[in-house]
């Protein structure tokens, strides 16, 4: 597992964006995607990914566990929830993947995973 720290610099709006999880490699459809991902103590998951592809635009994730054993996490873009994305882990001894569907709000749905 590698600790990751995104940072963002908007020319017009000053704002930084610091996250300290756990950095994943994965897909979202056909898109390479980095998340960051910060496993709560508690049911709860927060996080973020970007497409390294696409420079500037990270998506926000919050989730929990759901009583089935998956991982449900609401997609924000810009503050409005743009999608939702239910994963279940599959892995073995020491590498872990989750795996799922990401359904947009508009409709469009795409497989995607995470992991190690």
């Amino acid at each position: 597992m590698r600790f990751g720290i995104i940072l963002v610099l908007s020319i017009s709006n000053a704002f930084v964006i610091q996250s300290f999880g756990e950095e994943y490699r994965g897909k979202v459809g056909k898109l390479d995607a980095v998340f960051d991902i910060d496993w709560g103590g508690d049911e709860t998951v927060s996080g973020s990914y970007y497409y390294p592809s696409r420079k500037g635009v990270i998506y926000t994730l919050q989730g929990e566990f759901a009583a089935n054993g998956k991982l449900v996490f609401r997609e924000y873009t810009n503050g409005t929830v743009t999608a939702i994305l239910t994963l279940s882990e599959s892995g073995r001894q020491d590498t872990f993947r989750w795996s799922g569907k990401m359904k947009n709000t508009d409709g469009r749905e795409f497989d995607m995973w995470f992991g190690e």
